[in-house]
């Protein structure tokens, strides 16, 4: 147990310096907006406002939709038992439990559906030239991202479950 304890300890610190290197070209993001639209602002390219308007909406309805989807693919790809299953292109180390990697994937695949809703922040700056919509989108993704982060806890759990399967099997 204590072998298991600090094998946790390492990878979470692992798994937190990657989740950090993935927030910051959000934050360099933000700022990149705040100084273009500051400093070198563009011409918008779509000037009607009723497209924009049309835009915001679809962008929120976007993010809405992508966060319940975020919520939904957590769950189940956490709670499936396919987690402990070692993957053939998997190359980590032979004597660790393959969710380590497996549970890394996962946040992989979540952070990657939040990026869609920063780039969307993005993408409505591009065309819009407005600087309100895209930090919103942008400091949602932020914000879930930071809420998204890899947990101790998750990792103990699913140490307990691994343990669990072993003893039956």
């Amino acid at each position: 147990m204590i072998e298991t304890t600090k094998l946790i300890q390492k990878k979470i610190k692992t798994f937190k310096r990657l989740h950090i290197l993935m927030i910051l070209p959000d934050i360099v993001y933000a700022c990149f907006i705040v100084y273009m639209y500051k400093y070198a602002p563009i011409p918008p390219v779509i000037t009607d406002i009723q497209t924009l308007k049309i835009i915001s909406y679809a962008s929120i309805a976007l993010m809405i939709i992508l966060m319940m989807a975020l919520k939904v693919a957590r769950l189940r790809m956490l709670s499936s038992n396919s987690i402990f299953d070692r993957k053939e292109t998997n190359k980590t180390n032979l004597d660790e439990p393959a969710f380590f990697a497996n549970y890394l994937s996962v946040h992989f695949i979540l952070w990657a559906i939040i990026e869609i809703i920063v780039i969307c922040g993005i993408i409505i700056f591009l065309l819009s030239a407005q600087l309100l919509m895209p930090l919103i989108l942008i400091s949602v993704g932020l914000f879930f991202k930071l809420t998204n982060a890899p947990k101790a806890q998750d990792l103990t759990q699913l140490s307990e479950q691994y343990n669990s399967i072993l003893v039956k099997g």
